[in-house]
């Protein structure tokens, strides 16, 4: 519960959760949208000062049209 508190806490503006899962016991992963690189970027920064989360990496970004 902590963790998902933590990235709700953490998302900026523009920045929208699609889906949360476990890889394994200690990792998992997030998939969402965003408006720009910068709101990605953003997220990713917000994370990595979480407390909860110790390590944070982008798997892949892609371009989109939002409806």
């Amino acid at each position: 519960m902590k963790l998902l508190n933590d990235v709700s806490f953490n998302l900026p503006v523009n920045c929208w959760l699609t889906g949360v899962s476990e890889i394994s016991s200690n990792s998992f992963a997030i998939d969402g949208v965003a408006v720009s690189n910068y709101t990605v970027a953003d997220m990713m920064t917000n994370l990595e000062t979480s407390p909860t989360i110790s390590r944070v990496d982008l798997r892949v970004a892609e371009k989109g049209k939002i409806n």
